[in-house]
């Protein structure tokens, strides 16, 4: 089990929509769950699974998969049921499964202790190249693009009409704004 943390904005779900499909490309089986899920009965499965019950996994098998792991990406993690939250963490630190599984799950803050990597602010040199990929060379115009979006990979790219802004983005990058 693996974390992908960082704050809303920061691109953990485009990272792990890329990762999803780099896999894939790759022949690897791969799930791919978001929250908050409607799923309630996959939900309830995991929290199972996750629990010490290895009949009740709620995927069935794919090609490929008695050859390599079985990655399962589970997407704004945070918004997961606290049940399931905390049977994730039971599993990663149980550390046993009868069956080959990867897990990584986007999150905002990781458990204390647990494999993660974190996505913050890029520095003002990938910022500036991002944002010439975007279409953008004036300097000036990067300097308060930067400024504007405090140099967020994910919360740069959705102002640029890219990918959709969530209301979480706005409402942390609004609170580290200052009046003017």
């Amino acid at each position: 089990v693996r974390y992908l943390s960082g704050p809303s904005g920061s691109g953990k779900s485009h990272l792990l929509r890329e990762l999803v499909t780099q896999a894939l490309l790759g022949g690897r089986s791969v799930r791919r769950v978001s929250f908050p899920s409607g799923d309630h009965a996959q939900v309830a499965q995991l929290i199972a699974f996750f629990r010490g019950a290895d009949a009740a996994w709620p995927f069935t098998a794919q090609a490929g998969s008695e050859t390599s792991a079985l990655l399962l990406a589970l997407d704004d993690f945070h918004a997961a049921p606290p049940e399931l939250v905390a049977a994730l963490d039971a599993f990663r630190c149980r550390g046993q499964c009868a069956r080959a599984l990867d897990v990584i799950a986007s999150v905002r803050e990781a458990p204390e202790g647990a494999p993660a990597v974190t996505l913050g602010p890029l520095t003002d040199e990938q910022f500036a190249g991002m944002c010439r990929q975007l279409g953008m060379d004036d300097a000036a115009e990067i300097a308060e693009f930067a400024r504007m979006t405090g140099q967020s990979p994910g919360f740069a790219v959705a102002a640029r009409g890219r990918v959709p802004l969530t209301r979480d983005a706005i409402l942390a990058r609004a609170a580290e704004l200052s009046s003017p």
